[in-house]
């Protein structure tokens, strides 16, 4: 009658816990979701670029130098662009996957797994979007422009967006200090010092069915048993 009932009050806790953690999956994957629909827009806009390169005057009039600018950029953006497509539905089909099917412990592996891919893929859409502009400055120095004044003009208004932009980004990042100040997390336990996942502590000590000999019990510490008490109450 104990072990079931400890079994019980093990399974409702987890539960609970992991509907924490699910609101952080959640978030994430819609985050992945809104950068891979912004990839793709500009992927398609770098590869109808590259369409209209074929027998239009104003690219092959101009010189070869500002062909090859112009074209690496346009590639250049549509693979960073299919790239960043890929990345994040791999990531949004695979990480709830894990979470949902994997084995105990899968929960923390895919939030976390996710929140270190993201940051990759935020610094390579930042790089995206500045090739893209590169791109912009580049075509401005083809046969459309009908001066040299008007293509040094372009240049400048795309390095005044890359500086905004730029400028931007610090004004959010500072209302918004999410990487500079400590944020709160949806797991209960860290780490512990054997390296188990941190979901795979919790109710360890009556996982099998024979009782514990005192050679075989498993050590918890004292945080660990204040916060299995915490927990008790916010279940009861």
């Amino acid at each position: 009658m104990l072990y079931a009932d400890k079994a019980a009050l093990e399974t409702r806790t987890k539960v609970r816990l992991l509907s924490i953690r699910e609101r952080e999956l959640e978030l994430y994957v819609r985050n992945c979701r809104a950068v891979g629909n912004v990839s793709s827009i500009m992927a398609g806009a770098a590869f109808m670029g590259l369409l209209y390169t074929g027998k239009k005057a104003y690219f092959e009039n101009a010189n070869v130098l500002a062909q090859g600018l112009y074209v690496f950029g346009l590639t250049s953006t549509l693979c960073l662009g299919l790239e960043l497509v890929m990345a994040t539905t791999a990531i949004t089909m695979l990480g709830p996957g894990l979470a949902l099917r994997g084995p105990d412990g899968s929960m923390n592996s895919a939030v976390d797994g996710i929140l270190v891919e993201f940051e990759l893929i935020s610094r390579i859409l930042n790089v995206n979007i500045q090739v893209f502009l590169a791109t912009g400055a580049a075509f401005a120095f083809l046969d459309a422009s009908p001066n040299l004044f008007c293509s040094i003009l372009v240049s400048f208004l795309m390095y005044a967006c890359y500086r905004m932009m730029s400028h931007r980004i610090s004004v959010v990042e500072s209302d918004f200090p999410l990487k500079s100040v400590p944020l709160v997390s949806g797991a209960f336990f860290s780490t512990s010092g054997r390296g188990r996942a941190p979901d795979q502590i919790l109710g360890e000590a009556w996982r099998s069915p024979e009782r514990p000999s005192a050679s075989r019990a498993p050590h918890v510490t004292a945080d660990e048993r204040r916060t299995y008490a915490q927990l008790h109450d916010i279940v009861e």
